[in-house]
């Protein structure tokens, strides 16, 4: 078990760095660290805040916060 947090992970699908993305998550998860995971279908990187996912981040964020 790791003392790391628990980790948001948000990228696009045709984000460069996709299987970086995915191999931290692993890595994470297999420390038993809580990650969630918002992937954005069909994006780059940079894709601002027009695709909804502010708002699932900071529902996580406060039940983060919450549960500590």
């Amino acid at each position: 078990m790791s003392d790391l947090p628990p980790t948001y992970f948000c990228y696009g699908t045709r984000d460069p760095f996709v299987r970086e993305f995915e191999a931290c998550i692993e890595a994470l998860q297999e420390a038993g660290v809580p990650v969630e995971v918002d992937v954005l279908e069909g994006r780059l990187y940079g894709y601002g805040y027009a695709e909804g996912w502010i708002p699932a981040y900071a529902e996580w964020l406060e039940n983060v916060f919450a549960n500590n």
